[in-house]
């Protein structure tokens, strides 16, 4: 015992409701994603998607050169 609690008591407050203590959780992950795909904007996502095929292609050429 530590300052009269149990080592871990903090890890078992509640979260949310009783019944489901993962829906407040699951909730503010769902509004950290939503927000950080407001930010990016779709421009953000073609620009990462166009450099994957660029290195994809590129990491073709060279197994097909090296075989």
């Amino acid at each position: 015992m530590i300052d009269e609690k149990p080592i871990g008591a903090a890890l078992s407050r509640n979260l949310g409701s009783a019944t489901a203590p993962g829906e407040a959780v699951e909730r503010e992950l769902d509004a950290f994603i939503e927000k950080r795909a407001a930010l990016e904007g779709p421009e953000a996502g073609e620009e990462l998607w166009q450099q994957s095929v660029l290195r994809y292609n590129a990491r073709r050429r060279e197994e097909m050169r090296v075989a």
